[in-house]
């Protein structure tokens, strides 16, 4: 495998973790605002929360289909590609739980410890 592979592998996995866990930020955002939403801001929230589930479940689909695979289904690297593929993908969510962490923090130190 070229440098270039490695990193687009790797880059690629790391988008999918990022989409996959984000739906974890969604709900840090309507904790925090939870108590100031009117129905029709719930309603927009929960078309944003839909839609970014559906791409967040969609995108690694097509990312596999697409950097791992490629044009040779049968292709003999295929466990080394998605290895990168996975650790770039754990990577990725472990960045956005960490900062969701951080986020309810201080959400909590905001609203309170029910938050």
């Amino acid at each position: 495998m070229k440098t270039v592979e490695i990193v687009v592998l790797f880059g690629a996995g790391y988008v999918s973790g990022l989409s996959i866990a984000s739906g974890f930020l969604f709900q840090a955002i309507r904790k925090f605002n939870q108590n100031s939403w009117s129905k029709a801001k719930e309603a927009l929230w929960a078309a944003a929360a839909v839609t970014n589930i559906a791409f967040g479940t969609l995108m690694p689909v097509f990312f596999i289909g697409i950097v791992v695979v490629g044009e040779q289904p049968g292709r003999p690297d295929f466990w080394p590609r998605a290895g990168l593929f996975a650790a770039g993908v754990v990577a990725g969510a472990v960045l956005v739980f960490f900062g969701v962490n951080q986020i309810n923090k201080g959400v909590r130190a905001i609203v309170g410890r029910g938050a």
